[in-house]
């Protein structure tokens, strides 16, 4: 079974709970993802995890600061990730997919980092598709 996952909402959410400034509204979202992560490697199915991270519309539409915000988290997200015992005690590999060229530098290595170091691993799979497009994903 593979499931997918689009992670969107986190400035509405800080919003909608008036958290300032609304980039805490991401942190919001990486706690929850963590808590999802760690009940998912646990269970038997979905064998499959796509998470539908950061899509180019919002790479080209969010402001500087705020991306620099995005790409710590997720950089520290994949560092946690990586060194986390129920990753290596489940199994999961980890694959990055999506238009890596419009990445920065220092985030595709932190992504190539963590596919390098689970690329062993194939009981369970967790796709993180950054930078991707709709329609890509349609063609």
């Amino acid at each position: 079974m593979h499931v997918g996952i689009i992670m969107d909402g986190n400035r509405r959410y800080a919003e909608k709970h008036k958290i300032f400034p609304r980039f805490r509204g991401h942190l919001e979202g990486k706690k929850a993802l963590e808590r999802l992560l760690k009940s998912w490697v646990k269970m038997k199915e979905p064998k499959y995890l796509t998470l539908y991270t950061f899509s180019l519309y919002n790479f080209k539409n969010r402001g500087v600061t705020e991306k620099k915000i995005l790409f710590s988290l997720i950089e520290q997200g994949f560092k946690e990730l990586i060194s986390s015992e129920e990753v290596k005690k489940a199994k999961v590999r980890i694959n990055v997919v999506g238009n890596l060229e419009k990445c920065p530098k220092k985030l595709r290595k932190v992504f190539e980092d963590a596919m390098e170091e689970t690329k062993k691993y194939s009981k369970k799979v967790l796709t993180f598709a950054v930078f991707y497009d709709g329609h890509d994903e349609i063609v």
